[in-house]
């Protein structure tokens, strides 16, 4: 690199602001000279080159994030155990690593889970895909080290049922009132019911909603989509768009759309309201209405909505075109649920003791 100062390897994997100006300026000079990427260069922005090798090239912000998170815990394997430079490892060092992944502890004392150990496999192989792109490596060492992931139909999941979801709208209903009991609302509705994830009612626009025929444009995980409301949530989200514009805050726009969920705390009034925050009312409101459980959060509603909508239609199409999943295998998780609850196949056995 051609500037002076020296910089540590942690430094590279979490840059600090003058670290990232040092580094981000040094690959801007090494593409433009021709010379390609340096290994320090590549490690400080390693999502940069990530980005291009996941996703097809264009990955949401939450993925990214879940990359760089999973890669960082790799990097620092690398620096404190493997200590040496993840460019120098071969296969049997990945295996090394996943082998630590699956003795592991998490800070709660517990071990990770199954998918938490495919997640960052699958994270450590796009690190090499990318490095391979910019010929920092011939070959991926991580190519054949994998880790299996959780069957779909494997993989608990909280829900509640339509009657409880209804509950949830009471105790809205009858503990708020104004502003915040209409945003609220309109989550609940947009999870609930229109089966939205947290992400989606924190990324949606006013914009996105065509009032014409109720569809509203979904930004999801890697592409976007069009939800089909009905009147029920139109109702709710009208109402709560009403109580919006009466508010003595501006909205602040973001490249020229307005945001639907938006904060009306102190110093974020107008804001879109952040996806933490969407979370912590949402479970305020399940604390409150006695319906907090153990893994029951934000998520819970969308997959309500999934296991309702399959007991009332058994139509798997209808379900995954709600839920905009590209995979079927992944909405057929629901049917499995369902028809298990329905059929409840051991009864047969216990019936034959009586």
């Amino acid at each position: 690199m051609s500037n002076n100062k020296i910089i540590s390897v942690e430094s590279l994997i979490q840059p600090s602001d003058d670290t990232r100006e040092i580094l981000h300026s040094s690959l801007l000079m090494e593409t433009d000279s021709g010379k390609g990427i340096t290994p320090d260069a590549f490690i400080a922005n390693y999502m940069t080159f990530v980005s291009m090798v996941i996703a097809n090239g264009h990955p949401a912000k939450d993925t990214c994030d879940s990359y760089r998170k999973n890669i960082a815990h790799f990097l620092r394997w690398c620096l404190k155990d493997a200590r040496t430079s993840p460019f120098l490892l071969r296969e049997k060092h990945i295996e090394l690593y996943r082998a630590m992944l699956y003795k592991a502890v998490t800070a709660q004392g517990t071990e990770y889970n199954q998918n938490t150990v495919y997640q960052r496999m699958v994270a450590v192989r796009a690190f090499y895909n990318a490095a391979k792109q910019q010929g920092l490596v011939s070959e991926n060492p991580a190519e054949d080290v994998k880790a299996a992931s959780i069957p779909i139909n494997d993989v608990p999941f909280a829900y509640y049922k339509m009657e409880e979801i209804k509950k949830l709208v009471d105790y809205v209903k009858e503990t708020g009132s104004g502003f915040e009991c209409h945003r609220n609302l309109a989550c609940i509705y947009l999870m609930g019911v229109a089966g939205l994830r947290c992400v989606e009612v924190h990324r949606a626009n006013q914009e996105d909603i065509n009032w014409n025929d109720l569809t509203m444009k979904v930004h999801g995980k890697g592409h976007d989509g069009i939800a089909y409301l009905d009147a029920a949530t139109g109702r709710v989200l009208q109402e709560y768009l009403d109580c919006l514009a009466e508010q003595d805050f501006k909205i602040k726009k973001e490249n020229g759309l307005s945001p639907l969920i938006v904060s009306n705390g102190n110093s974020s009034s107008g804001r879109r309201m952040a996806r933490n925050s969407i979370r912590w009312n949402i479970n305020k409101i399940l604390e409150g209405a006695d319906m907090k459980k153990r893994n029951y959060a934000c998520h819970v509603l969308r997959h309500s909505c999934a296991t309702a909508l399959y007991k009332n239609t058994h139509d798997l199409r209808v379900v995954q075109d709600t839920l905009r999943h590209r995979n079927p295998s992944v909405t057929s998780r629901y049917t499995h649920v369902v028809e298990q609850l329905e059929k409840r196949p051991t009864a047969s056995l216990s019936h034959m003791l009586k």
